[in-house]
């Protein structure tokens, strides 16, 4: 089993294929059956669903965008685990208020719902309760460090021991690292770059050994927990990261 997965959003530019080069809808279905390798594509494509602007129906906002998804056919469920969860999902819900942490969260009436549903994968876009934005920085202190370890440990067994059996995958993830981090040291000097990049780093690095604690401790029956690391641009094959906030290669190479 890998130790960490990277999550590319978009695709480069620059593809195997020259720009120009157009594919015949049988030419297309054809590469899409090779890469799929017999596996459906419902197992593989899934859909994100979060902070929607209307609502379709009077169902609680997170459980009619499952419903959605569960129609259009698809397995893999993409959705927010943030302290903001009663503003991502707040059409037709009544949240409890005051949860403390992400096991909390995952022992809601609305994600119980949702994870007793038939997907075999969701995808959670994941942030720790009561920390500061970017609370890594400047550097990841001990105390920080353990309060990501803390609930990260404590969510990855829930989701072990809750859900064993059930075949289920979890996915616990940031949320496009290399826009966080261009934004986070948009006016910051460069020479405080790299303490940002280590913060940055010591920070995955304590949710990935939350998980794999958690993993040796709880036991993987018939379920797993995996952590990723995700980072949104892909810049074009010319186009050179080195200088630039969100080279994030550094801490990429650190893992």
């Amino acid at each position: 089993m890998p130790r960490l997965l990277l999550v590319l959003l978009c695709a480069a530019s620059g593809s195997a294929a020259e720009p120009s080069q157009k594919l015949t809808v049988t030419e297309a279905t054809a590469e899409t059956r090779t890469l799929l390798k017999g596996r459906k594509i419902s197992d593989i494509l899934g859909v994100t669903h979060v902070n929607g602007q209307y609502a379709l129906s009077e169902k609680p906002f997170l459980l009619e965008g499952a419903a959605a998804t569960q129609q259009l056919g698809s397995k893999v469920l993409k959705l927010w685990f943030y302290p903001i969860y009663a503003e991502q999902y707040a059409w037709h819900s009544s949240w409890p208020q005051g949860v403390p942490d992400l096991e909390s969260l995952a022992k809601t009436p609305y994600y119980e719902a949702v994870f007793a549903m038939p997907f075999h994968t969701y995808v959670l876009e994941t942030e720790e309760f009561g920390l500061r934005k970017n609370f890594w920085q400047k550097g990841l202190g001990t105390p920080d460090r353990e309060k990501v370890h803390a609930q990260i440990y404590r969510l990855t067994c829930h989701l072990l021991t809750r859900y064993r059996g059930t075949g289920k995958t979890f996915v616990l993830q940031n949320w496009e690292a290399d826009n966080v981090m261009k934004y986070a040291l948009k006016d910051a000097a460069p020479s405080t770059w790299d303490t940002a990049y280590q913060g940055m780093t010591d920070w995955i690095n304590a949710r990935q050994a939350a998980v794999e604690q958690a993993r040796r401790d709880c036991g993987t029956e018939g379920v797993q927990v995996l952590h990723a690391f995700e980072v949104n641009f892909v810049p074009p094959l010319k186009e050179s990261l080195a200088g630039k906030p969100y080279d994030l290669r550094r801490t990429l190479g650190q893992r």
